[in-house]
């Protein structure tokens, strides 16, 4: 009878035991399948945070792209207006200088022209003059 007992007991007592095991290594199981679903999460939290962070960035370096664009078109924009304006002068002083020019040499011609006629003229005159 009592060896009966005390297998009974042992018995039960593993049993106890692989229940406690069970649970325990459910219970284990159940953290561990948390902390990867934690782990998973912040995984994917730090990812999304990286994302925003890479397009928050990307988009930084676009504007900064963009508004360098913007300077160096503005930048030659403004070589553009200079250079033309400095061709716009270079221009008119040329023309003043060859108006000027130009003036000169007319005025000159005019006063050769003026010349030949006279000596032309005073021939004329003489001849017309021993004809006479």
């Amino acid at each position: 009878m009592m060896m009966k007992m005390m297998i009974m007991m042992m018995m039960m007592m593993m049993m106890m035991m692989m229940m406690m095991m069970m649970m325990m290594m459910m219970m284990m199981m159940m953290m561990m399948m948390m902390m990867m679903m934690m782990m998973m999460m912040m995984m994917m939290m730090m990812m999304m945070m990286m994302m925003m962070m890479m397009m928050m960035m990307m988009m930084m370096m676009m504007m900064m792209m963009m508004m360098m664009m913007m300077m160096v078109m503005m930048m030659m924009v403004m070589m553009m207006m200079m250079m033309m304006m400095m061709m716009m002068m270079m221009m008119m002083m040329r023309r003043r200088r060859r108006r000027r020019r130009r003036r000169r040499r007319r005025r000159r011609r005019r006063k050769r022209r003026r010349r030949r006629r006279r000596s032309i003229w005073m021939m004329m005159r003489i001849e017309y003059i021993r004809v006479i």
